[in-house]
């Protein structure tokens, strides 16, 4: 074979090449468009329910399978057409219902994929946030830093020994070391007190560095399996329709998917997944998983910033998280939360990952509030409403 013959055989598979992405690339921006017009018109939907008495909630009158309410089709009319004009636009003919259901089924499916894969994207970056703090723990500068830093608050206070030592009732050791941590100005010994065994941390590294890495290395271990296997939980392939009850979810998904600046779409995906999540009426996630999924919120970049943006919306059922997080954030103050005994831990039971997740909640608060403080701040700024008290849209 000569070389010409195999130069035009490359230049040849080169241009099918060309030319498939071509023509893949074009496909994915018809879908993308396809959808981003269903969603449109879904937003107009959303926001002339908004003016209407009856309109809001949605109820399940709004799912494809059972539209059929006297007020949602006069709506679907003002959308989709009258009668004689689908028959001037539709060969065959379409009816309102069935224009209705080609759109939710064109995007609202994107969305909650989107949205299983945006909660992915955050529980990554936490892991990468706690991945980043067991790599500071195995730096022996670190470690030496630590063990001074520590023995000096023990000496400090309530002297070595002080387990053994009978102390009255009123004495409250974890409030004492609370105070002199947050004096030392130490970020990392901070974050690390903010855990659960914080006292046991820093008591540790007090005797010796070797100690208190040990210990606190193993925490954080714990911490990151416990994220991951949350992740696990709430990304399973066949656990798509459980992001449904969550507004922060699914504003994140709608956001990644480029079709947060759709006039009342963002409402319409909540307010659909509100009905939708009725089904499931386990809570998957508790107070400490919102914690964690909203720090998470700091460390994702642009995408977690427009939905702390969001407050009202985007926000909606996570207060206990929040609150969990301005907690801590107290505690780095050493505010009055500061003075909990070890064993008074945030009483939560309801949610699936409140069993689990209090190490991991506590080390990412920290972490967020010095690595992002400004971001965090803004974010323990809103005041989360209730899941069912989203405000009215006004078309």
């Amino acid at each position: 074979m000569t070389l010409k013959i195999i130069i035009q055989i490359w230049i040849t598979d080169v241009n099918f090449v060309i030319f498939f992405i071509k023509e893949v690339n074009t496909s994915q921006a018809h879908q993308y468009e396809l959808g981003r017009q269903a969603a449109e018109r879904l937003g107009r939907l959303c926001l002339l329910l908004s003016g209407e008495r009856d309109g809001l909630p949605f109820d399940t009158w709004i799912l494809p399978e059972q539209a059929r309410t006297p007020l949602f089709l006069g709506i679907l009319g003002k959308v989709y057409g009258t009668d004689q004009e689908r028959e001037r636009l539709y060969h065959p003919y379409q009816n309102r219902f069935q224009l209705y259901k080609k759109d939710y089924d064109a995007v609202m499916p994107k969305v909650r994929d989107s949205a299983q894969h945006w909660s992915k994207k955050t529980l990554d970056a936490d892991e990468k946030k706690l991945d980043d703090l067991l790599s500071q723990l195995s730096n022996s500068k670190v470690t030496e830093r630590l063990h001074t830093t520590a023995e000096l608050i023990i000496e400090s206070t309530i002297g070595k020994g002080w387990k053994q030592e009978i102390r009255p009732a009123y004495v409250n050791i974890h409030g004492v070391i609370a105070q002199a941590v947050h004096e030392a100005h130490d970020e990392i010994l901070s974050t690390l007190f903010l855990h659960p065994k914080g006292l046991s941390i820093v008591d540790a590294y007090s005797e010796s560095g070797d100690a208190g890495s040990e210990l606190a290395k193993d925490l954080v271990k714990n911490a990151i399996e416990d994220v991951v296997s949350f992740r696990g939980e709430l990304t399973k392939p066949d656990q798509g329709d459980h992001v449904w009850p969550y507004p922060l979810l699914v504003t994140g998904g709608v956001i990644a998917l480029g079709l947060d600046k759709v006039p009342g779409f963002k409402e319409y995906a909540v307010s659909v997944g509100m009905v939708r999540g009725k089904d499931f009426k386990e809570d998957l996630i508790g107070a400490l998983g919102w914690a964690v999924l909203c720090v998470g919120l700091v460390f994702t970049g642009p995408v977690g910033a427009l939905v702390i943006s969001l407050a009202d919306l985007a926000l909606a059922g996570t207060a206990a998280g929040l609150a969990y997080i301005r907690e801590r954030e107290q505690e780095l103050g050493a505010g009055a939360s500061a003075f909990r005994t070890e064993d008074q831990q945030l009483a939560t039971s309801s949610g699936y990952a409140d069993t689990f997740l209090a190490g991991a909640g506590a080390l990412l608060a920290g972490i967020a509030l010095f690595k992002a403080a400004k971001e965090t701040r803004e974010l323990l700024k809103v005041k989360a409403r209730g899941i069912g008290e989203i405000p009215p849209l006004r078309a």
